[in-house]
């Protein structure tokens, strides 16, 4: 939830649980809902159980933001469904600067809780060596400049409106961000993405979108030979 006094603030909340949602994903042994599933109860007067029961989950990780200026404060909780006590919880006030390794701790956190249950084993004996090593794979393709971060979620959200104006201020957002960092793998595949969104919406040529849109997934490729988004969206 997006908790900021400004009405902006909804790109990066949005863009924070789908980048963790991605993450989880990629994590052997997790079955994570579909962001259409989860983000539906997004400001939803709904209870935990009823949200676990309607995704077939045991778990619910939940949080929200405030933000103002470059400081950011995030609060996270995983919560089971079954009794709807928490497993873990955390606030964290960062700068934008450091976003990357508060993602990365709820990361790991979250793997480290659900791994201990799986394994049926107490969290703390959960190896947190091997629980770095699987985010890390989880998290490649991302930049590690935290403006081309956030160029790339605030892209990304304006991507899912749909319209010629909010493709067209994606691909702006997403050409920012890679004049920042070239070798960003993640963000050449949004940008594929909207390219091909607006080649099949007849927002642009159809042959020019298609061509750069291909060109833009190969780059990705060259760069994180194995990042799954790209792979999808080359398909």
């Amino acid at each position: 939830r997006n908790l900021s006094s400004g009405g902006d603030g909804d790109y990066f909340s949005d863009g924070l649980a789908e980048e963790l949602l991605n993450v989880l994903s990629k994590i052997e042994g997790l079955r994570v809902a579909a962001r259409t599933s989860a983000f539906s109860f997004k400001n939803a007067s709904t209870t935990v159980a009823e949200i676990g029961r309607s995704l077939g989950v045991a778990t619910v990780c939940e949080g929200s933001v405030r933000s103002a200026g470059e400081r950011v404060r995030i609060s996270v909780s995983l919560v089971k469904v079954s009794d709807g006590f928490q497993l873990w919880s955390e606030t964290y006030d960062r700068t934008l600067q450091d976003i990357f390794a508060v993602q990365d701790d709820i990361a790991q956190s979250v793997v480290q809780e659900l791994r201990g249950l799986l394994l049926g084993v107490e969290p703390e004996n959960v190896s947190m060596m091997e629980v770095k090593s699987v985010v890390a794979v989880a998290v490649r393709g991302r930049s590690d400049d935290a403006e081309a971060q956030r160029l790339m979620l605030l892209g990304r959200y304006r991507l899912g409106t749909f319209t010629r104006e909010s493709v067209e201020a994606a691909i702006d957002c997403y050409k920012r961000a890679l004049d920042i960092d070239p070798e960003f793998a993640l963000c050449w595949s949004e940008l594929s993405r909207a390219y091909s969104i607006a080649a099949g919406k007849s927002w642009a040529s159809t042959e020019e979108a298609f061509r750069l849109s291909k060109a833009a997934v190969n780059r990705a490729l060259e760069l994180e030979p194995d990042l799954a988004e790209a792979h999808a969206q080359l398909g």
